[in-house]
């Protein structure tokens, strides 16, 4: 299993990979960014950010970063495919995964297949291609609509063109647009759910370190009052798209990005 995995990133939360609750793991993968190339970088500098919360309580396992290919979005996929399937056969504790770009989404709901995709996120990451290519931090969730029978919530979305507006309204049954908790938690209730949090979904006062920031954005209270009210069987969850290159210097993305990682790791432990 530790084939493609460096653990000279990981915190040593002092358990066992079999005996852990929650499992965190690395992607640092960014090569199809549109935008300023950094958030390769963000999982150490998340751990860091991590690493000063009160995480006695809980009961952690950190693998490390997958090591991943370059430019090579075919072989990263395929080594992030393979880890988690190993990751599985020791464990079936859920897994976060810190990012490294939305595409990773792809791969890590591929494997562990969740009932409910829950996607906070300002973009709708519904293109059909860019530059040629399918697979993309921008396409990923096309993708899974058309590859996948996963239903997906969005909280978030207002960046979006024609044609991802076209596609939305040609797949309203299974991709759903709301913040309303009430209904998140009718629509998950006794399903397998997957909540992914791209910290673009932030208003960029609170989260100025990602590549695409949009205006308008959740605050901090609107996201975690959201949060603490969702009830759900919680199989996993990644936090993705932060770069540190574009971060103010108190690390304030990559703080808030560790706050999402711990209360995604409590909603799991509960």
């Amino acid at each position: 299993m530790g084939f493609y995995l460096d653990k000279s990133f990981s915190i040593d939360f002092g358990t066992k990979l079999e005996s852990a609750r929650s499992l965190i793991l690395g992607v640092p993968f960014d090569s199809t960014t549109t935008a300023i190339p950094g958030s390769r970088q963000a999982p150490l500098r998340v751990r860091e950010a991590f690493f000063q919360k009160e995480t006695a309580n809980l009961n952690l396992y950190d693998l490390g970063n997958l090591v991943c290919v370059p430019a090579n979005i075919t072989e990263t996929g395929k080594r992030v495919e393979y880890t988690l399937r190993e990751i599985r056969k020791k464990s079936s504790s859920p897994i976060f995964t810190l990012g490294g770009e939305h595409l990773i989404t792809y791969w890590t709901t591929k494997i562990l297949e969740p009932d409910i995709l829950f996607v906070f996120d300002a973009h709708f990451d519904l293109k059909d291609q860019v530059n040629g290519e399918k697979y993309t931090h921008c396409t990923f969730l096309r993708r899974i609509i058309e590859e996948t029978n996963i239903r997906i919530i969005v909280v978030g979305g207002r960046a979006f063109d024609d044609d991802e507006k076209l596609f939305v309204e040609k797949h309203k049954e299974q991709l759903i647009f709301t913040s309303s908790f009430e209904k998140i938690n009718e629509i998950c209730k006794d399903k397998k759910t997957y909540i992914s949090v791209d910290v673009d979904v932030f208003d960029p006062v609170f989260a100025p370190g990602t590549g695409t920031p949009e205006s308008n954005g959740l605050d901090t209270r609107q996201f975690f009052n959201i949060f603490e009210n969702l009830n759900i069987d919680l199989l996993g969850g990644d936090v993705v798209e932060i770069n540190p290159l574009l971060d103010d210097k108190a690390n304030r993305t990559s703080v808030l990005a560790a706050d999402v990682l711990f209360e995604l790791i409590k909603k799991s432990q509960k």
